[in-house]
């Protein structure tokens, strides 16, 4: 995992489920927006960026449930490139 200071800053904003909604929102088609209970996402542990990326990217993984009958699980995922 990178120690960065990118990294420290990216993580320390965006590892925070109500900060990571705010872009997700900002981001997304009204559709995609409506569909899920920004309320409930929680973060999950675990990371998709491969050692020789670390310096240059960092990713976040969160779930949240849609608004759907079922309460389907959807998982969102955020991978922002840094450079210095």
């Amino acid at each position: 995992m990178s120690d960065s200071p990118h990294d420290r800053i990216f993580k320390a904003t965006f590892e925070r489920p109500e900060s990571a909604a705010q872009l997700f929102r900002a981001r997304f088609p009204k559709s995609l927006v409506d569909a899920v209970d920004w309320s409930a996402m929680v973060g999950v542990p675990g990371s998709f960026v491969g050692h020789d990326l670390r310096e240059r990217h960092t990713d976040l993984l969160f779930s949240a449930p849609l608004r759907d009958e079922a309460r389907t699980e959807a998982y969102l995922y955020l991978l922002l490139e840094h450079q210095s």
